[in-house]
């Protein structure tokens, strides 16, 4: 490597660090939001032990998840600053996971330096962050919803222990570290098939499809097959005790919620499902497809005129096929609780079926890119002068979104705080208080919603519960 390449380097360093530290400095300027409230009131007179059953027993089977229990643990015992803090933080991991997955699935080990690798892996970050833009206010910089970001970081850890599992050589391991690996291994599973309704099916499909993929690596080691199967059980019990909570039934009897069952209404609502997540996904795509034509425009290869045909897309075996489409499937497969239970679908439960695409998108061009591709020059990727200003252009527009996204979450927070530290004086009053409407417009990427001009609305009625006042309203135009 030469000195222009080392300073081409230490830039994109420079700029990639910035942005991942703008990606978590955002959550300092974040704030208390309708469901955070009920969650301090329900806390300040419960354990987290006793939110968790609550929660299990009347509201969602979530409520005994590992991802739960921390969200629980964070509310109760620290801020919602600091607790978003902890989600951005996931984030940032989630994507690291997601480049070491797509490293596993390629088939072959990095050739990348650790710097490139962190510019890379802070390229990606961009990449979901913008791709997540239908949701990432309430799966990121919420204190409530970042349960959805932990549950996604705790599912994207069991799928990089399964893939790096079955390529692992376990003749050459000691009884105790087996049985250690084999108990981790376990409460991964476990875990993973009891964080939300739709991850566990699409968990149950990966499972199926990986086995039936590496058959004959599983099955050439005693120890890998038990564990393998132990693994998929666990799941399933995991998956057990999140859909046999009481409060999913709970839930599911207050208002619209009902159980559609029957075909025509089981295919409407499955095309509705599509629909729903294809259109929250649009941005996703459009990252995705950013990421590779500036990868393909720095790769110095040209688009083959006598390679291109239809036939490569779905020309292949069903074991090709399997490994090929893998990822679509299993992302598909999270819209199945919606196809039944169609209310409870939500842009927040868009960041598995996100994350599987995502991964999917990147592995199936990285495999059809052979075909269509011939190169014209070897070099590394990120040592070319396209890439690096291309890199460049996107890590500097990125900052100046955040210094917009900054400047405007310093001045919504600055009058929200004036408004909760003028309720904190009026509280234990019991007062009818009204309060200004919040006029300035609220970033994006950030999670605001407020009470209404209705004293009885459930948002109104928490934050009076929580300052002890009679009533809270906003003020009339």
């Amino acid at each position: 490597m030469n000195q222009d390449q080392k300073i081409k380097e230490i830039v994109l360093l420079l700029l990639g660090s910035l942005s991942i530290l703008s990606i978590i400095c955002l959550s300092y300027f974040t704030w208390p939001s309708s469901d955070d409230i009920s969650l301090y009131l329900d806390l300040a007179h419960r354990s987290v032990w006793q939110q968790c059953t609550s929660m299990y027993m009347h509201w969602d089977g979530r409520g005994f998840s590992l991802p739960g229990l921390i969200q629980y643990s964070l509310l109760k015992y620290t801020s919602s600053r600091f607790t978003v803090f902890i989600w951005s933080l996931l984030f940032c991991c989630t994507v690291f996971l997601f480049y070491r997955i797509l490293v596993l699935e390629m088939n072959q080990e990095s050739t990348l330096s650790k710097k490139q690798v962190f510019i890379s892996i802070s390229f990606l970050s961009l990449v979901f962050w913008y791709g997540m833009w239908s949701h990432i206010c309430q799966t990121v910089y919420w204190a409530t919803g970042g349960v959805y970001i932990c549950g996604c970081f705790w599912a994207s850890i069991l799928l990089y222990t399964i893939l790096r599992m079955v390529k692992r050589d376990f003749k050459t391991y000691s009884s105790l570290h087996k049985i250690r690996y084999f108990f981790l291994v376990i409460c991964l599973s476990f875990v993973g098939g009891s964080i939300a309704q739709n991850l566990f099916p699409a968990l149950i499909v990966f499972y199926v499809l990986q086995y039936t993929i590496s058959i004959k690596e599983i099955r050439s080691q005693t120890f890998l097959y038990i564990l393998f199967i132990a693994s998929f059980l666990a799941l399933l019990l995991g998956g057990l005790v999140l859909y046999a909570a009481p409060g999913n039934y709970s839930r599911a009897s207050l208002g619209p919620n009902t159980l559609h069952l029957g075909f025509m209404p089981i295919v409407r609502h499955a095309l509705f499902a599509i629909a729903f997540y294809g259109y929250k996904s649009i941005a996703l795509v459009l990252s995705v497809g950013v990421a590779l034509f500036a990868l393909f425009l720095a790769s110095r290869k040209r688009i083959s005129q006598t390679s291109f045909s239809l036939k490569i897309l779905f020309n292949e075996g069903f074991w090709s096929f399997l490994e090929n489409y893998k990822w679509l499937l299993v992302a598909m497969t999270t819209m199945l609780p919606f196809v039944v239970v169609p209310d409870f679908i939500s842009p927040r439960t868009a960041i598995f079926f996100m994350f599987f695409l995502a991964i999917f998108l990147f592995h199936f061009a990285s495999i059809k890119a052979t075909h269509l591709i011939t190169e014209e020059k070897k070099d590394t990727p990120l040592n070319t002068k396209t890439l690096f200003y291309m890199l460049s252009c996107i890590f500097v527009l990125h900052l100046l979104v955040m210094t917009v996204q900054f400047r405007s979450a310093y001045y919504i927070q600055k009058d929200i705080m004036q408004r909760y530290n003028y309720l904190q004086q009026k509280s234990n009053q019991g007062k009818n208080i009204i309060v200004n409407v919040i006029t300035k417009p609220i970033p994006f990427a950030l999670q605001f919603d407020d009470i209404s001009k209705d004293s009885c609305y459930w948002i109104n009625k928490a934050v009076s519960k929580y300052y002890h006042l009679h009533s809270i309203t906003l003020k009339l135009k």
